[in-house]
């Protein structure tokens, strides 16, 4: 069973650690360095002297005291001696971070990989991979890139792939996404899939669980603890390979295998969440991360044209949200500060008035005064305010509008940022993106987006009060 230990390091080394910025052996130290990593860091190449400022030891046995973690940057052929040190050593993890074994589908590096587990379990060495990035824990300084957040917050995901592990960082760190861990398995020689989500399940610094899964070895197994870890917590996955030319790619990745009809079963009996891809796993945990719930599934959407107004209402139908008229006397007190001409005082809301503060406050109060809306999505037309006169300061007034509305609304709510039309609009956009990150707002590129997370969100909360 995988512990909390296991991801607590208090020193690393670093096997096949170089002076060549362009190798895993230099980066990986720089990543540690730049998380801030509050243990020991030792690399290990009998070539050098001295790596990025840190004496570098030839062998693994030859570092003084112990070593919890180690990461293997060496060619495959070389990892079952690399094993077998670390066994003698008393290390707690090996993360094997190189490739060439049973992803292969060459039977002797099948072997070669079953080689290596059998010397992990000669002692108590646990195997991380191989053919993975390893793990991103910004509370204890771990870290696989320079662009993840240092911020730890209470999502948790594995990642089969080492590639969307380390991508989500990046994405996820613009979108205000904070991690507690990522964990990158890869070829799942040893630590699996099951094991991890159900470390992750009881785990008390995650409260929401996000996976990308390729295959998965023991489906019995996971199945079974999905199903309880889904009931305490949400799990989203993407499951990669789901068509044919994916499974084949998935295959030759990291050698999973997995029929769809077992997938089938996962959706119809767990309460996992299902999304398609990394760009809607990260919607979604966004949605879980910073959001409350909601006290049912009708939306009043404010801000929106015409055009986009119908669109709006179609995709909060589909998913699985309703759009429900407001009173007749919401409609008269809105009225009275709102032109005729050119807007719409039901739902969704057409208003030209978005731009003014005092009016955008009490559109904001009388929606979220209506008993039958739950939750709210506050459509911010970035480009369309930047073009007006004193666009500029305008478009700050409305920010900060919405932002005192939120400290005490009553309802829980969504921006959708429309920042189209010229690079001063998305430099814009960007800046209102991390004004409500800072405030947990979640911030959607569109309204379409903003409603398929949100929708699976209602569902969740639904099914969970059950």
């Amino acid at each position: 069973m995988v512990e909390d230990s296991l991801f607590t390091p208090r020193s690393v080394a670093i096997v096949g650690a170089t002076s060549n910025p362009q190798k895993r052996g230099n980066s990986t130290i720089r990543f540690l360095e730049r998380g801030a990593f509050r243990g020991a860091i030792y690399p290990v190449n009998p070539k050098y002297q001295e790596v990025l400022g840190y004496k570098c030891y030839p062998t693994l046995k030859e570092i003084p005291g112990p070593v919890d973690h180690v990461v293997c940057c060496l060619p495959a052929h070389s990892v079952p001696a690399l094993a077998k040190e670390c066994v003698e050593k008393g290390v707690k993890l090996l993360h094997v971070y190189t490739a060439g074994f049973s992803e292969t589908g060459i039977p002797e590096r099948i072997e070669l990989e079953q080689q290596v587990i059998g010397i992990s379990r000669q002692g108590k060495l646990r195997i991380l991979g191989p053919n993975c990035m390893g793990v991103y824990r910004p509370s204890v300084g771990l870290a696989f890139n320079i662009h993840s957040p240092k911020e730890t917050g209470s999502v948790s995901v594995i990642s089969q792939s080492g590639g969307n592990a380390s991508d989500l960082g990046r994405m996820a760190s613009a979108r205000g996404l904070r991690f507690n861990k990522v964990i990158s398995y890869g070829n799942a020689a040893d630590i699996n899939e099951t094991e991890l989500l159900d470390f992750l399940g009881r785990d008390s610094g995650t409260k929401v669980v996000g996976a990308f899964i390729e295959g998965v070895r023991d489906m019995p197994g996971f199945l079974k603890t999905l199903s309880v870890v889904s009931r305490s917590k949400p799990v989203v996955i993407v499951k990669g390979g789901t068509t044919e030319a994916g499974a084949r790619a998935a295959a030759a990745h990291t050698g999973a295998v997995a029929s769809r009809e077992s997938w089938d079963a996962v959706w119809k009996e767990t309460e996992a969440v299902s999304v398609s891809n990394m760009e809607e796993l990260i919607d979604v945990l966004l949605v879980f991360q910073s959001l409350r719930a909601p006290a049912g599934r009708n939306v009043g959407v404010i801000g929106i044209g015409g055009g986009d107004a119908i669109q709006a209402a179609d995709d909060l139908e589909v998913a699985g949200l309703s759009v429900p008229g407001l009173k007749q006397e919401t409609q008269a007190a809105m009225r009275e500060f709102t032109p005729l001409p050119g807007t719409s005082v039901n739902n969704p809301l057409d208003l030209n008035v978005m731009r003014q503060g005092p009016e955008l406050q009490r559109i904001l109060e009388l929606t979220a005064g209506e008993d039958a809306i739950h939750a709210l999505i506050v459509v911010l037309r970035v480009d369309q305010t930047l073009g007006n006169p004193k666009g500029e300061k305008t478009f700050a007034e409305m920010m900060d509008t919405v932002e005192q509305f939120h400290a005490t609304s009553p309802k829980p709510m969504i921006i959708v940022s429309r920042a189209l039309g010229s690079l001063e609009a998305f430099a814009a956009g960007l800046k209102l993106q991390e004004k409500f990150d800072r405030i947990g707002v979640p911030v959607y590129p569109s309204i379409t987006r903003a409603a398929h997370a949100l929708g699976k969100f209602v569902r969740f909360v639904a099914s969970s009060q059950m």
